[in-house]
């Protein structure tokens, strides 16, 4: 399918990609990514790159029919598949908490006070 491989062949790791869910299963979300060859479904995203917190199902996460916002994780051609992450787009929570709180920001440590 040229036209898929030229899809997939146009993807970078890192680029943000909006997209629809299309199902929701207990080991992932499968995404209708836009722009997409008609009549395929390319996108997938994984449970770990869900969210930064635990959850018990991806329907804690997402539904079916939302809109998405992602990040390109890796594009197979071989599989003809996009691995995405909605993980990737949030802030990160340790560093939330490192740098929140009135704290001094990550690189300036360790701090030499004399």
């Amino acid at each position: 399918m040229p036209a898929l491989w030229s899809f997939l062949l146009a993807l970078d790791r890192g680029q943000v990609v909006t997209g629809t869910v299309s199902e929701v299963h207990n080991f992932g979300v499968f995404v209708h990514v836009d722009g997409e060859p008609e009549g395929l479904r390319t996108g997938f995203i994984r449970v770990p790159d869900l969210a930064w917190g635990c959850i018990n199902h991806p329907s804690e996460a997402v539904e079916a029919g939302q809109q998405i916002t992602a990040e390109v994780i890796i594009a197979e051609t071989r599989s003809g598949q996009v691995t995405l992450s909605l993980k990737a787009l949030q802030e990160d929570p340790l560093i939330v908490c490192l740098l929140g709180g009135g704290r001094r920001p990550v690189e300036t440590w360790p701090a030499s006070e004399a």
